[in-house]
């Protein structure tokens, strides 16, 4: 049945008041905290006792240089059984990279999981759609657009910011949209920035207070913890109680990841899969 014209415009308005309303205030924090396992690469599960978010977790090999998920974890984690973890909710990704998106991966796990909702760049939806002949997931994805806004969604159960934050070497990457990640979980607030660096992120961190969102847990790639400065700048920028370095090699020395883990007290370097942490209420 075709609808009216104008009945097809009221239902438009109220989709987008509900997509970008402004985020209510911090809720109330799960008493028991929050679980993170590494996934691989900048894969992470993070979890409350109810419900589970998956940033950049559904990828395969795409070089020796990027740590990937095994087939045991991505089908327990498609079948809802990874460890004691509760059923998926949410899949983010920052970008279309195959060391952070497979859309084979993702299909699948989407087609299985008709309650899980996916957010990601036109570029990730877009990939997805190739897939997907029959329309099937267009009620489970949102897209963040690429501009100079923090675009706001709340789904059911949680909340999330996605803005856009350049990709490390724009030179060689100007065409990849990545998105940055600020989720709050249960009143536990969860940033993943994705593969950027301190040049490209630097102006909006600054322009969107993010070091002002009490930050619990922040996820960012290892490199930006090498540079001169970094120290300072993480503090002054984010502000996280917990500092998560991820994309880090599979050769990585022992003693690089002492380093980083030295230099940022609190910081854990992720390079182990399925190794879990907890971040206790506070």
């Amino acid at each position: 049945m075709k609808l009216p014209a104008g009945l097809i415009a009221i239902v438009l308005l109220f989709s987008l008041a509900f997509c970008y309303a402004p985020q209510s205030q911090r809720k109330v924090r799960s008493e028991s905290g929050i679980r993170i396992a590494y996934i691989g690469n900048m894969g992470v599960l993070v979890a409350s006792d109810t419900q589970a978010v998956l940033f950049d977790g559904l990828h395969e090999f795409y070089g020796k240089e990027y740590d990937y998920p095994s087939e045991k974890t991505v089908q327990q984690l498609q079948e809802g059984n990874y460890q004691d973890f509760p059923k998926v909710k949410a899949l983010f990704y920052s970008h279309m990279h195959g060391d952070h998106f497979s859309p084979a991966l993702t299909h699948a796990f989407l087609k299985a999981n008709p309650t899980t909702c996916l957010f990601g760049s036109s570029q990730i939806l877009d990939t997805l759609a190739v897939l997907d002949s029959l329309n099937i997931l267009q009620n489970q994805s949102d897209s963040i657009p690429f501009d100079e806004q923090v675009h706001v969604i709340e789904p059911n159960g949680f909340e999330l910011e996605g803005f856009a934050l350049p990709h490390a070497s724009p030179g060689r990457h100007i065409e990849i949209l990545n998105i940055g990640f600020l989720v709050d979980l249960d009143g536990f607030r969860l940033l993943h920035l994705g593969d950027t660096d301190w040049e490209e992120a630097e102006p909006k961190l600054e322009a969107f207070a993010i070091a002002k969102r009490q930050i619990d847990v922040a996820i960012i790639p290892y490199w930006m913890l090498l540079k001169t400065g970094s120290a300072a700048l993480v503090d002054r920028l984010i502000n996280p109680k917990m500092l998560l370095a991820t994309h880090i090699p599979p050769d990585a020395s022992e003693e690089d990841l002492k380093e980083i883990e030295s230099q940022y007290p609190g910081c854990s370097a992720l390079h182990e899969q399925n190794n879990i942490l907890a971040f206790p209420v506070k």
